[in-house]
């Protein structure tokens, strides 16, 4: 039987509906394009929603997390995590969404840190490596938490 031709969105919008898609979807750039999610990254110095300072030490470059608010998971029963539902979006992230190109690609937003980056990102890498060791239960309170706020998002 021959099937027609449907371009790579309409192909993976098939599989995502469990239908019958002309190939298997490859996700390599050319079917999906976001806007970051407004208040989830910068590429300057600044304070994120989950209390990581991020610095830009040089122009152009992506920022470093300079400070841990988990780097002690005794914190952990007192840190305020921020609300997946007060994300920002602005103007801008607006007119960058607009300009999209909605014929040929599918579009969201989407999250720079998932779990292991954001876990290193509160907590240092070097603690949360001994803290998978050392309080593993501890730790899984607070992966949980990061699966909650990205399954909202």
């Amino acid at each position: 039987m021959h099937m027609a031709r449907v371009n790579t969105r309409e192909n993976t919008l098939e599989a995502i509906r469990h239908g019958k898609p002309g190939f298997v979807p490859v996700f390599d750039g050319g079917v999906w394009d976001a806007v970051m999610l407004g208040g989830n990254f910068r590429c300057e110095s600044w304070t994120d929603a989950w209390g990581v300072k991020w610095v830009q030490e040089l122009p152009g470059m992506v920022p470093s997390d300079m400070t841990h608010p988990l780097a002690d998971l005794s914190k952990l029963d007192t840190y305020v995590w921020p609300d997946p539902w007060k994300l920002t979006w602005t103007a801008e992230d607006q007119k960058k969404f607009d300009a999209l190109d909605r014929t040929r690609m599918l579009h969201g937003g989407c999250h720079v840190y998932l779990l292991c980056e954001r876990l290193c990102s509160l907590m240092g890498m070097d603690n949360f490596l001994v803290a998978m060791y050392e309080e593993p239960d501890r730790l899984k309170v607070a992966i949980d938490r990061i699966v909650d706020y990205t399954k909202v998002c």
